[in-house]
């Protein structure tokens, strides 16, 4: 559900990028609408998860830089002022 709140504006994105002109205006219109609502609603799930019940969840997607005794990880970290300003930036676009 995490990774899917990332992806789903990117997925929109490419998706717009190469078959904007086959959906139209009006299929772009909704896939935005549509990705504009999802993205809310999961949104409000995820802050209820983790700010309401103080649960920090990471997510660690792959190794970015790994040598020898250095190892440096690529994570997303959702903590409670990460998802409210996510919710907010969500509510209001």
């Amino acid at each position: 559900m995490y990774l899917l709140l990332i992806y789903l504006y990117l997925l929109a994105f490419f998706l717009l990028i190469f078959f904007g002109k086959v959906l139209g205006y009006r299929g772009s219109a909704m896939l935005i609408c549509f990705t504009g609502i999802a993205g809310v609603c999961l949104s409000y799930v995820v802050f209820l998860e983790v700010a309401l019940n103080n649960s920090i969840c990471t997510v660690s997607l792959w190794s970015w830089i790994y040598f020898d005794l250095l190892r440096i990880n690529w994570y997303f970290f959702f903590d409670p002022l990460s998802v409210s300003m996510l919710l907010i930036i969500s509510t209001v676009s």
